[in-house]
């Protein structure tokens, strides 16, 4: 993959970019456009914290964020592979849209996962790959996207939700994770390190993470895996040290998460 590509309208007021960022700490750049970052490979924490608040969570694929215009704010990001997608607020006039920044100040709270928004960036990659940004399906799938969006404004929480687990506790958890990428570990033994029962810790760890406890370690092993993969060790020896004994199960996961076996993504990256 390229480290970084842009297609833009002929304007250049609608942007997508597919690009492998490096893990950021600091200041984030000012934007006039409405920018949101889908990732695609790759996880970890990330933090930005803005006029509107502090946003906190986990990027994960399939997950994504967005940020309005002119907010300014500092954080940090990890190291992913990512489609970005950059939209002026004024050009959505262009695109039928009735729509201000206000519409996405919901959307703008918090790290989410979309089916619709996920499958429909990809699409416009790929189509912009194929036919540049002047085919009708592109400014067609902006709108699609925008709207949604928008529509997250009038979301209404049903039943009592979990309180993300934040701060210090995340932070410890995540680390312990890490630390024990290659070794059983047992959600009861996180949730006394995060001094919660099992079922109060694994419902505000997803809050925060989007994810269950065992399936952010599958995530994280895989990760792993695919830094090992691009080493001269076995898959056994890969299977090992990500926490599989049995290869045959290693395998199965990764070709779960990665549509293909270790060995073929091992032949496509080297």
């Amino acid at each position: 993959m390229e480290p970084y590509r842009v297609i833009s309208n002929s304007s250049g007021s609608i942007l997508i970019t597919r690009a492998r960022l490096e893990s950021f700490e600091g200041e984030y750049a000012v934007s006039r456009c409405l920018a949101v970052s889908l990732c695609l490979e790759g996880s970890g924490r990330f933090l930005r914290s803005t006029d509107l608040g502090r946003l906190e969570g986990t990027f994960t694929p399939g997950r994504f964020g967005l940020a309005l215009p002119r907010a300014r704010g500092s954080g940090f990001t990890p190291r992913a592979d990512m489609l970005g997608l950059r939209v002026g607020i004024p050009e959505m006039a262009a695109l039928g849209l009735d729509l201000t920044e206000e519409s996405f100040a919901a959307a703008a709270t918090m790290l989410r996962s979309d089916p619709l928004v996920s499958a429909v960036m990809r699409a416009i990659w790929l189509e912009a790959e194929l036919h540049g940004s002047s085919s009708l399906f592109f400014e067609h799938g902006v709108a699609v996207i925008l709207r949604r969006l928008a529509e997250f404004q009038d979301a209404r929480p049903h039943g009592q939700l979990a309180k993300p687990l934040a701060g210090p506790r995340l932070a410890r958890i995540l680390e312990l994770i890490e630390s024990q990428i290659g070794r059983d570990l047992n959600i009861s033994d996180l949730a006394v390190e995060a001094r919660q029962d099992v079922r109060t810790f694994t419902r505000a760890f997803r809050a925060a993470t989007g994810l269950a406890p065992y399936a952010y370690l599958t995530t994280r092993r895989m990760e792993k895996a695919k830094q090992l993969l691009l080493t001269e060790r076995s898959v056994t020896e890969i299977a090992m040290a990500t926490g599989y004994a049995n290869p045959s199960k290693f395998a199965a996961a990764f070709r779960r998460l990665n549509d293909c076996s270790p060995r073929e993504w091992r032949l496509r990256n080297r």
